[in-house]
């Protein structure tokens, strides 16, 4: 047993080593990848001078584009978080590979960016294999020979305004699909979903009075009626707060026959009025989403606390509006129009920020420049 504890204690004194900590402070960089030439590496971070700039200012995210020559390219966010480490430098001489490896501490790190998005979701705007693929399987109408007009392949040049509203992974399960039973035929008809390029609104429908025949629906039905009539965009969630009582089921027929939704762009899922059109006029800006993803430190909090069998719960509406309470999902959205009550860098920014000649699917009326001095603002 002696010699046993001598040998584990010996072992201690060799895994251990004693080196000075120098006063130097750096920022790490969490490459997710392995980098060959650090020129290239740089570049894809926007070269050199931003990327000083970027960390000089603290930036709330850091962007990296795996082919920064394609204009094409999709860009990874790394997140900033707070990190306590070292940076080390260990050497060995190439011709005494069983020699004992010096390690030097360079610097302490207090920072660091992390990419934690799906690296290989990405836009290729032309098919480089196009000459080497197999087409003897598809049908003639489906050839490039018969693709009009210029009956030959050609390059994707409508490039996606949206890659993805959030560039995270999330778990999602396959089902069998449930036959619907008669009344939610009857509802899912009745929903009214249009394209952002839909130049035609659908028109108000008769709110059917089966679905609000005691005294405490008819009076909910009425304040949904005025709330409507002072705002004419909402989210379901917002609306079932506002209205005592009241409850996302409830009010979805009357919703369904008083406004409709867009399935896409910056006013994608909310209830808008019918007879209201947000691209209409410079109105509608105010009424766009911009979405909030929680910081790194509190996203593990979360999960740690599901994992513990302890969830959180997501805090009212209300409160997130206020800055009051933090969500509990990864990417939330949320209306300019709350958000400026409680924001002066937002309402700033609503009321200043230039404005383009029509708005996008992407950006609304924002320009790419405002929108994402947006999505910093939200960051702060």
């Amino acid at each position: 047993m002696a010699g046993d504890h001598a040998a584990d204690s010996a072992a201690d004194v060799s895994d251990t080593f004693e080196a000075k900590v120098p006063r130097t402070s750096a920022i790490a960089i969490h490459y997710p990848g392995y980098i060959q030439n650090l020129d290239k590496a740089l570049d894809s971070l926007g070269g050199e001078e931003n990327l000083h700039k970027a960390l000089q200012e603290a930036a709330g995210f850091l962007k990296l584009r795996l082919r920064p020559e394609d204009q094409h390219s999709h860009p990874l966010f790394g997140e900033r978080q707070q990190e306590t480490g070292y940076v080390l430098r260990i050497s060995r001489p190439r011709s005494q590979p069983d020699a004992e490896p010096t390690i030097q501490i360079v610097s302490r790190v207090h920072a660091g960016y992390v990419f934690t998005g799906m690296a290989d979701y990405q836009f290729l705007g032309a098919d480089n294999l196009e000459g080497k693929r197999d087409l003897s399987s598809l049908d003639e109408r489906n050839t490039p020979a018969a693709a009009e007009p210029f009956r030959s392949q050609q390059p994707f040049l409508l490039v996606p305004p949206l890659f993805s509203k959030s560039d995270m992974p999330v778990a999602f399960a396959f089902r069998d699909q449930v036959p619907l039973k008669e009344a939610e035929v009857e509802v899912t008809s009745r929903k009214r979903v249009i394209s952002f390029y839909e130049s035609t609104l659908p028109p108000e429908l008769p709110v059917d009075d089966k679905q609000y025949q005691t005294q405490e629906l008819q009076q909910q039905l009425e304040q949904l009626k005025v709330l409507l009539s002072d705002r004419p965009a909402w989210p379901v969630e917002l609306l079932v707060e506002r209205i005592p009582g009241s409850t996302a089921a409830g009010l979805t027929p009357a919703l369904q026959a008083l406004c409709y939704q867009f399935k896409t762009g910056p006013w994608k899922s909310l209830y808008l009025r019918c007879g209201f059109d947000p691209r209409a006029s410079l109105d509608g800006r105010q009424y766009q989403l911009v979405s909030y993803r929680i910081p790194q430190d509190w996203n593990k909090a979360v999960k740690a606390a599901k994992a513990a069998g302890r969830p959180m719960k997501s805090p009212p509406l209300s409160k997130l509006l206020s800055f009051s309470a933090m969500p509990v999902h990864h990417t939330s959205y949320f209306q300019l129009c709350d958000m400026a009550k409680s924001d002066a860098a937002i309402s700033q920014l609503l009321q200043q920020a230039p404005v383009p000649p029509t708005p996008s699917e992407a950006y609304g009326w924002f320009t790419y420049s405002s929108s994402q001095q947006l999505q910093q603002a939200m960051q702060i």
